[in-house]
């Protein structure tokens, strides 16, 4: 005797949330903003690393003005504030900021090394694509 419910069709048991791109919208990306003056200078570090950051060149400015919204809550992180470190955390996780960040986001990187014969040779870093 077979308890439980009836197994749903193979047709039926699709994953409902891995749908391809339902919209597609083309973005006006710009540079990026300066820091207000007299921004901790480790927060400025931080800021410019993310100007040559790979992601960055398709930031909007809603972008960008969102990751300003993160300086204060980075430099406070960085004076032992657990709280701030958490909201700064929570802020950048749609950047990629980290290798978790960028798996959950499905964003694929890759290291250039050199070849034996001078070219480039890639390796996938996560995401599981080859590039």
């Amino acid at each position: 005797m077979v308890r439980g419910p009836v197994p749903k069709e193979s047709s039926q048991v699709a994953r409902r949330n891995n749908k391809g791109m339902e919209r597609f919208l083309e973005v006006e990306p710009c540079s990026q903003p300066p820091l207000p003056a007299g921004t901790d200078p480790r927060a400025v570090e931080w800021w410019e690393c993310w100007q040559n950051h790979p992601l960055s060149s398709s930031f909007t400015m809603l972008e960008w003005e969102t990751l300003k919204l993160a300086v204060p809550f980075y430099v406070a992180g960085l004076d032992g504030d657990s709280r701030a470190a958490e909201t700064f955390m929570k802020l950048t996780a749609k950047f990629g900021l980290t290798t978790e960040d960028r798996l959950r986001l499905r964003i694929a990187t890759s290291v250039a090394k050199p070849a034996p014969a001078g070219g480039m040779v890639r390796k996938t870093l996560s995401a599981g694509v080859n590039v």
